[in-house]
């Protein structure tokens, strides 16, 4: 089965993750990375409007605390899921060049250039780490589909900021948090579900290392799904339209409301 992974930024560590765990897996071939490049005005424009100032922070996280992240900035689960597979490299340009793996860097997944270089690749299957929506025409590229691993349980919680919603909307009952692998579609994570693995608050846990936690998880959950959908044993569960909502990025205001509840 040949795959292709798609990567927000050549330095994500989720993306380095999951190139790392795909490459090893028997019955695989990574055959293919496409990054999409950080120094695009829409890109930006697009970011700034969606995420703030908090974007900042998200820069940082990527750009400059790879060697020893603090423990509030969300990175270190993934930083020693790095060290335990011994991934030397610290961007995605690097780890390819020594695996002969193809790599691209483009303004937008959904280019020209990005479509011609994943057609030429011929991927069985992409996995998705971040970097945007996609167009139904590179949603339909693989035969088997585009996977993307959401940080929230599907279908009731689609978009952003749903790990804050869920802990906000449950009023101190026990929130359903989440993470949902699912095939994309061109909405907002409503592909079909292929495997949910359920997460829960540990004591005195607070939003930010929750999230981070589920954040180190993603790697091994998108593995199962990869390896699930080699040998035939996943079946995707179609969501349902009326199911479920879409929600956005969350106030500062009620952000502070909901890390009352943890």
């Amino acid at each position: 089965m040949k795959v292709a992974l798609l990567a927000p930024i050549r330095t994500s560590l989720y993306s380095l993750a999951v190139a790392q765990l795909v490459s090893m897996e028997k019955g695989v071939e990574l055959v293919a990375i496409l990054v999409r490049s950080p120094w695009s005005f829409s890109r930006a424009r697009s970011e700034w409007r969606r995420d703030g100032v908090r974007l900042l922070k998200k820069i940082a996280n990527k750009w400059f605390l790879r060697a020893e992240p603090p423990q509030d900035s969300g990175q270190e689960h993934l930083l020693t899921l790095i060290k335990e597979l011994q991934i030397e490299d610290d961007n995605l340009v690097a780890w390819s060049q020594k695996r002969n793996v193809s790599i691209k860097s483009v303004g937008s997944f959904n280019s020209p250039a990005a479509f011609d270089f994943l057609h030429k690749a011929n991927p069985d299957l992409i996995v998705f780490t971040g970097g945007g929506l996609l167009r139904k025409d590179l949603i339909s590229l693989p035969a088997l589909g585009v996977l993307n691993c959401h940080s929230g349980w599907l279908p009731q919680y689609r978009g952003m900021d749903v790990v804050e919603w869920a802990i906000l909307l449950s009023k101190g009952k026990k929130p359903q948090l989440g993470l949902s692998l699912h095939f994309m579609d061109q909405g907002v994570d409503t592909g079909p579900i292929l495997l949910q693995q359920k997460v829960a608050i540990a004591k005195g846990e607070s939003i930010e290392k929750l999230r981070a936690r589920m954040e180190g998880m993603l790697p091994a959950v998108m593995l199962k799904g990869v390896r699930g959908i080699r040998d035939g044993k996943l079946a995707p569960r179609l969501q349902q339209p009326g199911e479920g909502r879409q929600f956005y990025v969350m106030h500062a205001r009620l952000q502070t409301a909901a890390r009352k509840y943890t």
